[in-house]
C-alpha cells in the first residue's frame, strides 16, 4: 500500500460509521468502474483499430476535412454555423 493511501484510510478511519461506509461505497464503485471500462475497452480494441484503419484511408483519399472547433462548441453561433453547412448555406425554416 502506497503512503498516500495508507493516510487516507487513516484519516477515514476518524470518520463516523456512515460516513465510512459512504466513502468506502464511492471508492469500490469507482474500482468497479474501472475493472469495467478496461474490460470494455479490451474487448473493443479490434473494432476500434479497424476504425482507426477506415479513417485513416478516408484520409489518404482526400474524403476528410479540417475539423472546425466552432463546430464542437455548444453555443447558439455554432449551432446556426452547423445548419447553415447542412442545409445549403441557409439556416433551417425555425431560425434556430
Amino acid at each position: 500500500m502506497t503512503q498516500l493511501l495508507k493516510q487516507a484510510f487513516d484519516e477515514a478511519s476518524r470518520l463516523g460509521p456512515s460516513e465510512q461506509d459512504a466513502l468506502a461505497r464511492l471508492l469500490l464503485d469507482e474500482i468497479e468502474s474501472e475493472r469495467a471500462w478496461d474490460e470494455r475497452f479490451a474487448q473493443s480494441a479490434e473494432q476500434l483499430g479497424k476504425l482507426a484503419d477506415e479513417a485513416l484511408d478516408e484520409h489518404r483519399r482526400g474524403r476528410t476535412r479540417p475539423l472546425d472547433p466552432e463546430i464542437l462548441l455548444c453555443v447558439p453561433e455554432a449551432r446556426v454555423t452547423i445548419a447553415q453547412r447542412f442545409n445549403g448555406g441557409s439556416p433551417d425554416a425555425s431560425g434556430k
